[in-house]
């Protein structure tokens, strides 16, 4: 016990420590009035990491809640106060947010009542859930192991392959309408087998404890995925399973050896990070026909493509890095722009709310970008159909009301934990790949606010596969067909 409580109290300070100092920095860059709404805000999210960083190493439960708490610390507060100590203006849309003092109060107030809901949620799912669960995990010493590489070079063949036909057909990439259009759903499918599914089968079948060797493999995969749908992001799905994994196992090793683990898993998720990022970030240049037609009439076959990311200018790599690993959270934009506008109500909740597909045109355009959103309503159809994201806490606000925000943010997160839980509790999935499921459901939430019709058709559709997948896995069923 007491060595538990060390490592909590460590781990913890390895978290506040940096916080402090960000706070520190902050405050001299305030008005005296908005200082102590600003503490409040920063002590809210501070307080979700601090707590769910509890439930992961005493309980081994709550990776929603850590990983969420992380996610919007990062949205929220990291660059909230990255941006008033530089003072430069932020990359995403605001829509016609004035930067004064009552409405920068509005906003910290409003982050602050979402992290304050989800605060609540972590409090009742540990009093009626963690706390009464006796721990099950299986830790590494009791898993028996052999990395598995027949399904590993299956599945990495199979990742080549379709991220190839992804990238040379545009079945499904991120930001440009697709260019075949599959029956019965087909692009969606096609998509989640390439980000999700031969990421959940690696993990499940090959990802049975800390592995070196599965680590870098697993690494490599993920990055063909991630280039293969032209996405920067995909790679953190994959290095927070190892990562959140080490943080709930951390007692049961040496600090000598969860040092080197740590460092390994850093080195390489550097490295990876930087070449999806290198590759994709140059790939949806050239796939973007107003910046290089010429280049794609140059270069017509996907090889040549590839040829030309690679070998793109460093320092706009370099430039497209810092951006991602600085900007691109989701959270505070997307308050400031609904703080903004005026007309907000429950029936302009439920008017997003029915929105079902955005193709260029989401109705969060219209809050976030109305001036570019009046523009993209003349063109018929788009090619690239990126958008601004207003997150969870923005999209509740919509109402206009804190109570909801605080009361719907709390219930949301306490039904994705409870699925989680459900999960963990009732089906046989090993740690990695539970954890990995908890990492796609706090991304997915992360990122709630567009067509959330098709979120919930997204996310039943993802569900129905893993119940369907988990019962061919049961030993009651093989014992079932064995029979048979």
């Amino acid at each position: 016990m007491i060595k538990n409580n060390k490592i909590i109290l460590s781990i913890g300070l390895i978290h506040i420590i940096p916080i402090i100092t960000l706070i520190i920095s902050t405050l001299p860059h305030l008005k005296f009035s908005s200082s102590f709404i600003y503490l409040l805000f920063m002590i809210s999210f501070t307080a979700n990491i601090l707590f769910s960083i509890y439930l992961q190493i005493k309980h081994q439960s709550g990776t929603f809640f850590y990983f969420l708490s992380v996610l919007f610390f990062l949205g929220f507060a990291f660059k909230f106060s990255f941006h008033v100590i530089l003072g430069h203006p932020y990359i995403e849309p605001i829509g016609s947010f004035v930067f004064n003092q009552s409405n920068i109060q509005e906003v910290l107030l409003i982050g602050t009542t979402g992290a304050l809901g989800l605060f609540l949620s972590q409090i009742i799912s540990y009093y009626f859930f963690i706390k009464k669960k006796a721990s099950d995990i299986l830790h590494e010493s009791s898993v028996p192991f052999l990395l598995n590489y027949k399904t590993l070079s299956i599945l990495t063949i199979l990742t080549i392959l379709m991220s190839y036909l992804n990238l040379k057909y545009n079945i499904l990439l991120f930001g440009f309408t697709p260019s075949v259009n599959l029956p019965l759903k087909g692009n969606v499918i096609f998509f989640l087998l390439l980000t999700r599914f031969f990421l959940f089968a690696m993990l499940y079948y090959c990802f049975k404890k800390f592995s070196y060797i599965s680590i870098l493999w697993g690494a490599i995969i993920v990055m063909i995925a991630s280039v293969g749908v032209l996405s920067r992001m995909v790679i953190i799905s994959f290095f927070a399973v190892p990562g959140l994994y080490l943080l709930q196992n951390i007692e049961h090793h040496s600090i000598t050896n969860t040092l080197k683990k740590l460092f390994y898993l850093i080195l390489v998720f550097g490295f990876i990070s930087w070449l999806t990022v290198l590759f994709s970030s140059r790939l949806r240049e050239i796939y973007i026909p107003t910046t290089a037609s010429k280049t794609i009439k140059q270069s017509p076959s996907l090889i040549k493509k590839l040829q030309i990311a690679s070998n793109s200018n460093s320092a706009a790599t370099i430039t497209s890095y810092k951006g991602l690993a600085l900007e691109r959270w989701i959270g505070m934009e997307g308050v400031m722009a609904v703080v903004s506008y005026p007309n907000k109500s429950f029936s302009f909740l439920w008017d997003a709310l029915c929105e079902k597909s955005y193709k260029g045109k989401s109705f969060y355009n219209k809050i976030s970008s109305p001036v570019l959103f009046s523009q993209l309503e003349m063109k018929q159809s788009l090619k690239n159909i990126s958008t601004s994201v207003p997150g969870p806490i923005a999209f509740f606000y919509y109402t206009g009301s804190l109570v909801f925000v605080f009361f719907i943010t709390f219930l949301s997160c306490f039904l994705i934990f409870l699925i989680e839980h459900l999960l963990g509790k009732y089906s046989s999935i090993a740690t990695m790949s539970s954890i990995f499921i908890s990492v796609f459901m706090t991304f997915d939430f992360f990122q709630f606010g567009i067509s959330p019709i098709t979120f919930v058709k997204y996310w039943g559709f993802t569900f129905f596969c893993l119940s369907i997948f988990l019962l061919f896995e049961s030993k009651r069923f093989k014992s079932i067909f064995q029979k048979i």
